[in-house]
């Protein structure tokens, strides 16, 4: 039943359109209840907010589907770590847009109380270190390309957002990380 949901999600999530109509959501959150309910499918060792997680950038509309799944997973589902040691806050935030993210699935990460505090175990990062680190990458890249490349006038290079940097400080500031 696990596998079941994850490759649900998977596809859901990879296929997902924004707008999602209605209807549609309504088979999937149908669908869903059933796998857990009657399949015993768990969100947790599904993987199911991180799948979310993965496409929060691109799939805005699926912020209802993170609000069922952290109702049925629980607390814990919302700051498990994956195989990676990834929770989903972390994947939504490296998946953060440049020049103007949609910030709607990272408030719904938070609202279902995803901690902000947590670090990965291997380097010391939190959901904001994943955010700035994709930023600063990015930066690299573009200062890396030839002046005249793409044609045209040069792009301005993106910056962090103070908003984005606003929702995911810890409590107690960002780590050393």
């Amino acid at each position: 039943a696990d596998a079941a949901l994850s490759d649900f999600l998977s596809a859901m999530c990879t296929h997902a359109r924004n707008p999602i109509p209605e209807a549609t959501m309504c088979k999937v959150i149908s669908s869903i209840t059933y796998l857990v309910t009657q399949q015993g499918a768990c969100v947790r060792k599904a993987r199911a907010l991180h799948y979310c997680a993965a496409y929060s950038q691109e799939r805005p509309a699926l912020a209802p589907l993170v609000e069922l799944l952290c109702s049925i997973g629980g607390p814990e589902a919302i700051n498990d770590a994956d195989a990676g040691g990834c929770t989903p806050l972390m994947l939504a935030a490296n998946n953060v847009g440049y020049n103007s993210p949609d910030l709607t699935m990272l408030r719904m990460f938070l609202a279902c109380g995803a901690d902000k505090s947590i670090t990965h175990e291997d380097d010391g990062l939190t959901a904001l270190g994943y955010y700035r680190s994709r930023v600063r990458s990015h930066v690299a890249f573009l200062k890396g390309l030839p002046e005249n490349f793409g044609g045209g006038p040069p792009k301005p290079l993106p910056t962090l957002n103070f908003e984005v940097e606003g929702l995911l400080m810890p409590s107690d500031g960002p780590t050393a990380a």
